[in-house]
């Protein structure tokens, strides 16, 4: 495009400073901003803190958010790593190639009680429908972000099941 435009012989400069252009208005955005990262990290590590507190070391975390895994140092489980990669309806090998899991197999772990702790939004139509309130034996409604949240955790355990 720089050549086209610019037909002098150095295009370089014109691409130059369109990406110092970019860069200006990162920065204003970013600083016009600041206020709301700082808020929503000291949420976010509030959070992370919850679940730390309630879940045992070695127990499975699912959570809306993946800054809840960085923020807690937890690991997301296998397949949870990108929330974005659950929305992508992919041939079944394919998506096994790429760690992708999809909606429907987080669903049915969900449902089964995998995870030790739940972290979900309040208006998340799951929460009902899975019937995440009969699963776990605790839970905690928190204010966060612009909605509120679940944490559930202590799965109950089923009348097959060792307690």
């Amino acid at each position: 495009i720089g050549s086209r435009v610019w037909t002098s012989g150095r295009p370089g400069w014109l691409v130059l400073a369109l990406l110092g252009l970019f860069t200006l208005g990162l920065a204003k955005s970013a600083y016009q901003e600041r206020r709301y990262f700082v808020s929503y990290w000291r949420e976010i590590e509030a959070f992370a803190q919850e679940v730390n507190r309630v879940t045992p070391n070695d127990g499975l975390v699912y959570a809306d958010d993946e800054a809840i895994y960085f923020a807690a140092r937890r690991l997301p489980p296998h397949g949870l790593e990108n929330q974005y990669a659950l929305v992508l309806h992919l041939p079944p090998a394919f998506a096994s190639s790429l760690h992708v899991v999809p909606q429907s197999q987080v669903d049915e772990w969900l449902r089964e009680g995998r995870f030790a702790t739940v972290w979900i939004e309040a208006n998340d139509p799951k929460v009902e429908s899975l019937h995440l309130p009969r699963l776990y034996a605790r839970s905690r409604k928190l204010h966060c972000y612009t909605s509120d949240c679940y944490i559930f955790w202590n799965r109950v355990a089923r009348p097959h099941e060792p307690s």
